[in-house]
Parts: structure tokens; C-alpha cells; sequence
């Protein structure tokens, strides 16, 4: 569950040996950066130099002790965020929540956990607090927004702590509480707009390596409207499938249509997104081929958008890392491998013909499996049997070979050297002490 990576936040306050402080919650939401509430790391009597902020975790197969975190690498008064650095555990899958783009719609359902004071103690050590219920409306340019909590507490302050917690949407991360309204009796939080702060904040952006993902899904939204833009049939298909998109379509232009279904398209979760478009294909293959192969070109840039972001960056990563060996994909079909690496790739689907509905088909750019010969002891029949293979399927003359051959060198170029340039200007979070024992016999004398 994504919310099992909320961690709780200690920042030592001045003239208490390091034993009282602020209490604040925070999640991650990038490699090695964890996103919190500004206020309590510099709180009013100021923060003490000689012990750092320290942050503890509480899933599983993660020993909660306390740690140390590494510096505060961004922070802006205005939006009450910072990020701080911080190495996270071996075990730590921090691409479970998306951060959101898009405005939340008015009264959907929100969930979170944080450690305020309402949720008590046990043997000394704060309890988890989990917090719901729905999203209230509000303007585009609101600094935040107010989410309903109906079964918290009516004191104000039995909400310190709570700060920093993230506002879950499903899977996705609409904002971060940050304080209580005055005069509604504490039934409700205030909460910093996400899709604003990524609008807004470029050096929040870089920090946590946004552009990277925003520019895969607009590399492929744009193959996803370019397939639906000259099919009005297969936008209308499309749009029948999910509940209210059609009404919100009437009145918009063609092109229009097609970006709104594209956008919401890549708003759903991936097994979503093989219901709906497999329902609309199904409706319009016999009747409709055009407009279902509309669908199908769509769905092929849909995919590598929506899949497992966590495992598309760690492919990707690993692709751009010249010092890395063979990668196992997670992936059980041959289909998914592709998809991972499409994903990577920025680019659409390329799978080769399927034979029937319970065939998964591979990648065309899959390369071959090993020849029938086997691999010879010194490698000149195996790479005789691969370049036949592919002088077989490329089945290029002589100026397409050096066309495909200078295309695969500027490929290899751009991909490996330029990456490689942009890594080492990259600028990571220092080296962090090892993490403090967790028998640490004055912790449960600390004032919260």
C-alpha cells in the first residue's frame, strides 16, 4: 500500500540536547528525496545545529530506527514544502504514488496516514493516524485546498504532526496538508495544490527529476492524439466507454476532442485502459475498421505512458548507464517486456503480428534468439547466422543498410553520450552517516 511509506519527521529544537522538537510527517516521492511540511523544520525557539533532522520508517522489512537525513535540498516559504535528502532503505519503492498534474474533482474521496498528536502513543513511540474523506472545491489559483475530516479531532492542536502528510487520490498525490483553517473546528485541512507547484516551482522539478516523466507522457500523448485526431468515430467509441467523458466532450472541436480523451486516457490506471479501449474496439471492428485501428494505435502509445513508472525509470536509468550489465525485466509475457522498453523509449508499441486472442506477441525490435547452430567456440557461425537473420527480416539494399547504419550510430550517440554528459552534471545528495541504533534509550522521553 502506498501509504505504508509515510515517514515521521523529528527536528531537534534549540537548548534540548536534541531531545524535544517538532514532529512532522513526510513521504518520498523521488529517488532519495522526501517531501514534507516547511514550518516544522525551523521551528520558532530555531533548530538545533549540533543534532540533524531525523526521520524513521514504519513498513515493513525497514528497521524503525531513526536516521539521519542529509540536508534540506529545496524549500520555499510561500508553498510551505521543502524536500529533504535522504538514502532510502534497500527495500524502498518510492514510484508507487504519482504526483499529480491535474486538479482533483470536487468531492472525491481522499486517504492519508501522519503521526499527529491525536494518534497517541504506544510504549512511548507516536501512532500512525490515518485521515479521510472528500475534497472540497475550489479555484485554479487557490494557494490551497480544503479537504473534509470528519472524524479527527476538534482541537487544532491535536493535528501538530500531521503536517507533511500527502493527499491520496488512488494512486496519486493531489497535495500535501499543511495546516488547519481557522473557525471550522478542525473538521478540515488546508493543503498545498500539487499541479500548481509543478506548474510553478521549476527548481522543485529538477530536484526530483519531474521533466523526465512529464516529457514521456507528452512524447506520447501526442502519438496517442495523432492516432484519434483523424478518427472522430473512434474518439466518440472511445469516450461512450467512460461514464460522463462524452458530455464533456460536446461543444469542443475535433482536435480538441482528442486531446481531452487523450488526457483522461492517461489519467487511468493501465488495467483500466485495456477495459475501456478493448470494450471499443470490440463495438467497431466488424462495422468500423478504420475507427478501430484508430483504437489500436492509440492504445500502443497508451501503455508505455501508464505502466509501472517505477520500473520504466529504473529500465531507463539502466539504459543510460554504460556500466550496466544485462537487465531481467519483470515481466512474465513477452508483450510487458515490450512495453517496459517502449516506456523507456518514449515511444509507441511496435509488436509484431498477433495470431489470436491468447497470444502475446513480441517486440519487433526484440533482438533474435540465439542461432539454431549454437554459439561456436570462436563466434564467427553464431554472428554469420545473425546477420542472415537479419538481412532476412530487414531485407534492406544497399542504401537502406547504410541509412539504417548511420541512424543506429547517431541513435547510440544521442542515447548513451548524452546521457552519460547529463549524469555527471547531475548533482546528488551528499554521502549520509549511518543510520542510529534504534535502542536509543531517550527517545520515548521526548515532549511531543
Amino acid at each position: 500500500m502506498i501509504q505504508d511509506l509515510v515517514v515521521e519527521i523529528f527536528v531537534p529544537e534549540c537548548g534540548t540536547n536534541g531531545e524535544e522538537g517538532q514532529f512532522a510527517t513526510g513521504y518520498p516521492i523521488a529517488r532519495d528525496r522526501i517531501l514534507t511540511a516547511r514550518h516544522p523544520l525551523f521551528p520558532a525557539p530555531g533548530r538545533d545545529p549540533k543534532h540533524p533532522i531525523e526521520i524513521r520508517w514504519r513498513c515493513r522489512d525497514v528497521d524503525p530506527c531513526w536516521r539521519p537525513v542529509g540536508d534540506i535540498v529545496w524549500e520555499d516559504q510561500g508553498w510551505d514544502l521543502a524536500l529533504l535528502a535522504c538514502t532510502l532503505p534497500e527495500h524502498i519503492d518510492h514510484w508507487g504514488a504519482f504526483l499529480s498534474e491535474e486538479r482533483p474533482v470536487p468531492n472525491a474521496q481522499w486517504y492519508s496516514v501522519g503521526f499527529p498528536r491525536v494518534g497517541g502513543k504506544r510504549d512511548g513511540v507516536r501512532e500512525s493516524f490515518g485521515t479521510g474523506g472528500s475534497i472540497k472545491a475550489d479555484i485554479d489559483r487557490a494557494d490551497r485546498f480544503d479537504v473534509d475530516e470528519t472524524a479527527g479531532p476538534e482541537d487544532a492542536d491535536a493535528w501538530k504532526g500531521v503536517s507533511g502528510s500527502p493527499v491520496f487520490v488512488d494512486s496519486r498525490i493531489f497535495g500535501v496538508i499543511v495546516s488547519v483553517p481557522k473557525d471550522v473546528k478542525a473538521r478540515r485541512l488546508s493543503a498545498v495544490p500539487i499541479w500548481r507547484l509543478l506548474r510553478e516551482a521549476p527548481d522543485f522539478c529538477e530536484q526530483i527529476g519531474y521533466q523526465q516523466r512529464k516529457d514521456r507522457r507528452e512524447a506520447l500523448e501526442h502519438a496517442v492524439c495523432a492516432a484519434l485526431g483523424p478518427a472522430p468515430d473512434a474518439v466518440r467509441a472511445v469516450a461512450k466507454e467512460i461514464p460522463g467523458l462524452a458530455a464533456d466532450l460536446e461543444g469542443l472541436s475535433g482536435p480538441e476532442r482528442a486531446a481531452t480523451l487523450a488526457r483522461r486516457l492517461l489519467g487511468l490506471e493501465i488495467d483500466q485502459v485495456v477495459v475501456v479501449a478493448d470494450r471499443a474496439y470490440r463495438k467497431r471492428a466488424a462495422a468500423q475498421p478504420e475507427a478501430a485501428q484508430a483504437i489500436a494505435d492509440a492504445v500502443r502509445a497508451i501503455l508505455p505512458a501508464v505502466y509501472d513508472h517505477g520500473v520504466v525509470e529504473t529500465v531507463r536509468s539502466a539504459c543510460g548507464d554504460v556500466q550496466a550489465g544485462l537487465l531481467a525485466l519483470p515481466a512474465y509475457h513477452h508483450t510487458v517486456a515490450e512495453i517496459i522498453m517502449a516506456g523507456a523509449d518514449r515511444r509507441p508499441l511496435e509488436l509484431c503480428a498477433r495470431r489470436d486472442d491468447n497470444h502475446f506477441p513480441k517486440g519487433r525490435l526484440r533482438l533474435p534468439e540465439p542461432p539454431e547452430c549454437g554459439f561456436d567456440e570462436d563466434g564467427r557461425q553464431a554472428m554469420a547466422a545473425i546477420e542472415e537473420h537479419l538481412a532476412r527480416k530487414l531485407t534492406l539494399d544497399p542504401d537502406q543498410a547504410q541509412a539504417l547504419e548511420r541512424a543506429v550510430d547517431g541513435f547510440m550517440i544521442a542515447r548513451f553520450a548524452a546521457r552519460s554528459m547529463a549524469d555527471a552534471k547531475r548533482s546528488d545528495a551528499k554521502p549520509l552517516p549511518p543510520a542510529k541504533s534504534s535502542t536509543r534509550p531517550t527517545r520515548a522521553g521526548r515532549i511531543t
